[in-house]
């Protein structure tokens, strides 16, 4: 699911002309509150549901509950495939969409 968020963000971000999620949240400061914002509104769901599933798992199967490896878990599930996939399908859609462009007529 975090994977398809990203899939969608990543194309939003290439229809608005916006720079990769990742490569901007490092460079820009003054734009990280809007990505966080943004990208807790696509994968905020997910994360949530994944710390649930983990921790229903954690007590039936182990009898016990660990919050680091819930954290974890959560992390590697929901936040790291958003990461890793919204500004590489940004780069490339952008770069699909340029190359699909009709180019000006010379005068």
């Amino acid at each position: 699911m975090a994977t398809i968020f990203a899939v969608r963000a990543g194309l939003r971000d290439a229809r608005q002309g916006q720079s990769p999620f990742l490569s901007t949240f490092i460079k820009n400061p003054e734009s990280r509150g809007r990505l966080i914002a943004s990208a807790w509104k696509d994968v905020g769901k997910v994360l949530i549901i994944a710390i649930l599933l983990d921790t229903v798992y954690q007590i039936i199967a182990l009898h016990q509950f660990r919050i680091l490896q819930t954290l974890i878990v959560a992390f590697v599930l929901a936040i790291l495939p958003y990461l890793l996939v919204r500004g590489p399908v940004s780069r490339i859609a952008r770069g699909s969409r340029e190359k699909g462009a009709v180019p000006a007529k010379p005068n």
